[in-house]
């Protein structure tokens, strides 16, 4: 997975040293706005790039931000014959605007214009053009769900597949042709699907066990909440929708419950959200993208620790019901214009695409210690830890001074192998530690488990999985960028956990490792 570019695209030139063998063949090489032209000798060709020497030296010029003019320009994609086509299917629970503005983006960064007017009714085409009017890239839309999207991707009806799950085994075999899975999955972005009701009732959050005993039925008036005499009045979707599938899946599947008759359906979360905000006796099941004026309620496990809904939570994983918004890719899109997309769409700029649509972005922010209420709560709360006052000495001071950045990472089920979402991350961390910002900071990784199995086992684990992420640190920064910043790998297993232990979902919280910045100490010379 790659999550800067290169080359500028922009700029659709870079130096290099390369020594290839040469032919006498020579070319000209232009940029869609003309506003660079390059001519020589053309020394290789990979589909991607052209290496061309010219008079200031052996260059390599990115092909798809550039036209090829010449005898010996290879191919017609590159000399401005028929547009590469890149079709995206998938989940219509995305918002309307994402797939249409990452395109825009993207069209920017190799100087074209794009015409069409984006989705209507879940289809719509895009075309990217020179400003001279020349094809560079036609890109469909076909948004429907994500069964639907991953089924066309596997049928190679797609290129690219949006998905608000991740994909089932038999769908992986056929996306990946029985290879790993995770050379085509990326997270796009993150979204939670949210308990929403009325900012003026006064149930500001619900426990675990309540949440299924109300959309069932068993619970039906808000007295039996702390709130009002008045019945509840539930809104909600379809089953087969991701939101609904997600719920389904973590709150109603696990309690044995099925959602009540009298259960109002919508056809979309917006329109759920909204109807909440108008009633003070309702609630519902929307997303936190489509939050609108509606509050969304804390979901309080059966231990006791509280869990808020916001950016920061569902960015860490830490809220139970945050759930991935994936991209899925066949290897057809390799060195093409649908490739550069994707990169363009995991990177800072499209992050900032994803954000203005709502989602939650994977963008790194940071948290003091002090703005983290429910990690210093739950560490002394009774949630089947075997922790001493010492180990949480040990741990709060090596975190006190501290922020914790919203990267975390997590593991792929029974090994130390860090999921597809964390392979990602490596490269976010990487990227903004070699920035130089943060030279003289130390970076604390920081391990945890549940409380599953034994205390000391579980520390010198959590301890390895933070040992992990920094050796992929490490071998993902590029050399010598990190030499002014000290990395630490620590291990502190049970201590502070995020979640109850007495679930899946909450353990699974549980394990992870943290990533922490604070100031290097410096000893006082004499």
């Amino acid at each position: 997975m790659v999550y800067s570019l290169k080359c500028s695209l922009k700029a659709a030139v870079c130096l290099s040293a390369l020594a290839t063998a040469a032919t006498a063949d020579v070319v000209t090489l232009r940029s869609f706005d003309e506003s660079i032209t390059i001519s020589g000798e053309l020394l290789d060709f990979d589909g991607s790039k052209y290496v061309v020497r010219s008079p200031i030296g052996v260059v390599q010029v990115d092909a798809l931000s550039m036209r090829c003019l010449g005898d010996a320009c290879p191919g017609q994609d590159a000399t401005g014959g028929d547009a590469e086509m890149v079709r995206v299917a998938g989940s219509q629970s995305v918002p309307d605007d994402l797939v249409p503005a990452l395109v825009r983006g993207y069209a920017q960064t190799v100087d074209a214009e794009v015409e069409g007017d984006g989705v209507t009714d879940g289809t719509g085409a895009l075309s990217l053009r020179t400003p001279a009017g020349e094809a560079v890239v036609d890109v469909a839309l076909n948004l429907t769900n994500s069964a639907e999207g991953l089924g066309a991707l596997g049928a190679e009806e797609a290129d690219i597949a949006i998905s608000t799950r991740a994909a089932n085994e038999s769908e992986s075999f056929r996306i990946a042709g029985g290879g790993a899975i995770e050379d085509r999955q990326n997270v796009l972005a993150l979204d939670g699907v949210v308990i929403v009701n009325h900012p003026a009732n006064p149930v500001r959050a619900i426990s675990a066990q309540d949440l299924p005993a109300v959309f069932s039925g068993r619970i039906s008036k808000w007295s039996d909440l702390g709130g009002f005499g008045a019945d509840i009045k539930i809104y909600a979707r379809e089953s087969t929708v991701g939101t609904m599938n997600v719920f389904q899946q973590q709150v109603m599947g696990p309690a044995g419950a099925r959602l009540a008759p009298n259960v109002t359906i919508l056809d979309s979360d917006e329109e759920i959200s909204a109807a909440v905000a108008r009633d003070p006796f309702a609630i519902g099941v929307s997303s936190f993208s489509s939050l609108g004026d509606a509050r969304a309620m804390a979901i309080r496990g059966t231990c006791g620790v509280q869990t808020p809904v916001n950016a920061f939570t569902i960015k860490t994983e830490e809220y139970p019901l945050t759930r991935r918004i994936y991209a899925y890719s066949n290897s057809d899109i390799a060195g093409g214009h649908g490739e550069r997309m994707l990169d363009f769409a995991l990177s800072d700029d499209g992050q900032i695409v994803v954000s203005q649509s709502g989602l939650v972005d994977q963008r790194i922010t940071a948290r003091p210690i002090d703005a983290q209420g429910v990690r210093l709560a739950s560490a002394v709360m009774d949630n089947g830890t075997q922790v001493s006052f010492a180990d949480l000495r040990e741990m709060m001071g090596d975190l006190v001074t501290g922020d914790r950045l919203s990267l975390t990472y997590r593991f792929e089920f029974g090994s130390s192998r860090l999921d597809s979402r964390a392979l990602g991350d490596v490269e976010r961390l990487a990227s903004l530690l070699s920035t130089g910002d943060y030279a003289n900071k130390e970076i604390l990784l920081v391990g945890f488990t549940d409380a599953i199995g034994d205390p000391e086992k579980n520390r010198l684990l959590s301890q390895s999985r933070a040992a992990v992420v920094r050796d992929a640190l490490l071998r993902a920064a590029p050399q010598g960028s990190l030499e002014d910043i000290r990395i630490r790998a620590a291990g502190f297993g049970e201590a502070s956990p995020l979640a109850c232990n007495d679930t899946d979902t909450g353990r699974q919280i549980n394990r992870r490792v943290e990533v922490w910045v604070t100031d290097l100490e410096r000893q006082a010379s004499n």
